[in-house]
């Protein structure tokens, strides 16, 4: 909806490719982010950085879109957002 309050917000995100949507006309505004759609804003934010793969999370295959931004988000230096204590990331799980 070109009225809501954010319209302009949702627009800047999707222009400057931080954020996609979750199809090509439904951006899910009323949506709860999951840990793997935040650590891919982050990551775009940065500017997609370079990662290397590693099998740092049993439920963080390679070759998945929020693949590179986990590994980076959870690298040492960056450490925005930690896995949890059973080796598993849980990149479906919702933000609270």
């Amino acid at each position: 909806d070109e009225n809501a309050w954010y319209h302009e917000y949702v627009e800047y995100v999707f222009v400057n490719n931080i954020m996609t949507g979750l199809t090509d006309t439904i951006f899910g505004v009323d949506d709860k982010l999951s840990r793997a759609q935040f650590a891919t804003t982050l990551y775009r934010i940065e500017g997609k950085p370079a990662v290397t793969y590693s099998e740092k999370f049993k439920d963080v295959p390679d070759g998945l879109f929020y693949t590179n931004p986990v590994m980076w988000a959870s690298a040492d230096g960056v450490n925005v957002i930690s896995g949890y204590e059973n080796g598993n990331f849980g990149p479906d799980d919702k933000l609270t």
